[in-house]
């Protein structure tokens, strides 16, 4: 009895600092709560409209509104069923450097106003659910009757929109929706060639595998119809080695390059995490999950669960496969199984950016799966490759039916033109 009890005694300590000590550990590195804004304290405003609320306090967004008489009707309407995310004073310190004494166009007014509305009421706890908000700005380069969309994100500072603006004030209910208050003001998003741009330590090596393959001047005249761009960044090219970079940016890589980079757009189809607006939308996707909340005011919206995509590309007959699974803020975004989407949803005048975290490369055809590129390198190549890296042997023999394909198709249409080859 003695010793079975020293023993128990024994145990139970052990047991006691185990516990102890992964309390511990998980107090210290477990991952801190976001920190969320208040909800309105004077609310429920049953006898208000969301433009008297808005218009009864000093506000430079009541200012700008009265500028423009249709979206005041709209918040005036007492039938509307909508949301606004309202800018403080302050948010207007910055855009007063940068305009002071330039009168806004009006056209450009009713664009940035009708960006702040999105149809549906939308409190707080819905806002859970969605990656992307619709708005009520309709946007032509997205599609016929399409509208643009607002990204919804949560980081350590708490939840956001587009990256920037955060919300300051949750849920302030009028009888005709809801509004929520935020730090900025939101512009409608620049072009996507504007965006890559723009931002040249993420991107510049994408931004120069498209000019350097000609796609660059390109996507202007693919956009109207909605556009998806797999943009990997700096990093993620890296990743492919440094033998493989200086081959396809060099002259004999170039058809190489360019039919890599087709692979990672997608025309006519506008991707975001929680969306597909697309004409073959039926057709593309395949959904086992449920409608939550306000996704039914999205006719674009995708299921909370899991989503399969086949998104084509600009690669002949190659489709990107998306695999979707969500629920509330947590989302898993992968592409062709293994690639994870990095930073999804970068919302663009004509579509979307999606930045994954590693190059793609188109899969394999039957043949090649018997016959795959390894075997057909020379003796030592790739020896030394690290994890993500190709041989450029390999690669090659990857896209060598893409770079004939194309070449046969250019022959083709000059042979058709008369031109000599």
């Amino acid at each position: 009895m003695t010793a079975v009890t020293v023993v128990s005694r024994r145990n139970l300590r052990k047991f006691t600092l185990w516990v102890t000590e992964t309390a511990c550990l998980q107090r210290i590195f477990r991952h801190p709560r976001p920190p969320m804004p208040p909800s309105d304290p004077h609310g429920p405003h049953k006898d208000s409209t969301i433009w008297e609320l808005i218009s009864s306090k000093q506000s430079r967004f009541a200012d700008l509104i009265k500028k423009d008489r249709k979206v005041m009707d709209m918040l005036d309407d007492k039938k509307a069923n909508i949301t606004v995310f309202a800018p403080s004073n302050h948010a207007f310190a910055m855009l007063d450097k940068f305009l002071k004494h330039k009168d806004i166009p009006k056209d450009l007014i009713h664009r940035v106003l009708m960006y702040h509305v999105a149809p549906g009421t939308h409190e707080s706890q819905d806002l859970r659910y969605h990656n992307t908000l619709l708005t009520k700005l309709s946007e032509d380069d997205l599609g016929k009757d399409e509208h643009q969309r607002l990204r919804i994100g949560l980081d350590h500072l708490g939840p956001n929109i587009n990256f920037y603006s955060r919300f300051t004030m949750f849920d302030i209910y009028c009888n005709n929706g809801v509004i929520h208050a935020i730090d900025a003001i939101l512009l409608p998003p620049p072009d996507i060639l504007d965006l890559i741009e723009i931002l040249p330590t993420q991107f510049s090596t994408t931004e120069a595998a498209l000019e350097r393959t000609g796609l660059l001047k390109k996507l202007p005249e693919l956009g109207g119809h909605g556009l998806t761009i797999f943009a990997p960044s700096n990093r993620d090219w890296k990743k492919l080695g440094l033998k493989l970079n200086a081959f396809l940016f060099s002259k004999c890589g170039t058809k190489y390059l360019r039919a890599l980079m087709k692979y990672h757009i997608s025309t006519n189809c506008t991707l975001y995490s929680d969306a597909l607006v697309c004409p073959d939308k039926k057709k593309a996707i395949e959904e086992d999950g449920a409608h939550v909340l306000n996704e039914l005011d999205d006719p674009d919206g995708l299921l909370h669960g899991y989503t399969h995509v086949y998104l084509s590309t600009m690669l002949d007959e190659r489709h990107i496969s998306i695999d979707i699974n969500r629920w509330e803020r947590w989302l898993s975004f992968r592409a062709n199984g293994l690639n994870a989407i990095a930073i999804s949803d970068v919302i663009a005048k004509s579509g979307s950016i999606q930045v994954p975290d590693h190059v793609l490369i188109p899969p394999h055809s039957i043949d090649e799966h018997r016959h795959p590129p390894e075997l057909f390198r020379e003796d030592g190549e790739g020896d030394e490759l690290g994890r993500g890296e190709y041989s450029v042997r390999q690669l090659k023999a990857i896209l060598e039916p893409y770079v004939a394909q194309e070449q046969k198709e250019l022959n083709e249409l000059r042979s058709q033109r008369g031109e000599e080859l």
